[in-house]
């Protein structure tokens, strides 16, 4: 058990290799833009999620690799709780700073 909740009081660290494992379909930076303008705006996890994943539709992205990133941001894990529990866990202000440190991770993989 004590593994399983030790994202909630450790941030994980991630390599480039990390944040390349999560797309396979699409080029990495492509969601860059999208995550950052949502997370700019971020007031509830419910709301985040279900623009981002809009967003991500709409340029023809795949959700699944949105949702394997956001997760291995917020828990270091690809698999886990549902992203919008993971957000409500941590807080607002906690999950936008490990978004945050992810996307700039992702920024420097070219």
């Amino acid at each position: 058990v004590t593994d399983l909740l030790s994202f909630y009081t450790h941030r994980p660290i991630l390599s480039k290799a990390d944040i390349l494992a999560c797309f396979i379909q699409a080029q990495p930076t492509a969601f860059n833009d999208i995550i950052q303008k949502q997370l700019a705006n971020m007031s509830d996890a419910q709301t985040f999620i279900a623009l981002t994943k809009k967003e991500v539709q709409k340029n023809n992205l795949n959700p699944k690799e949105l949702f394997w990133f956001l997760r291995l941001a917020l828990m270091g894990k690809t698999a886990g709780p549902a992203i919008a529990s993971l957000i409500e866990m941590l807080g607002i202000p906690e999950s936008k700073v490990r978004i945050s440190a992810s996307l700039d991770l992702l920024g420097k993989i070219k």
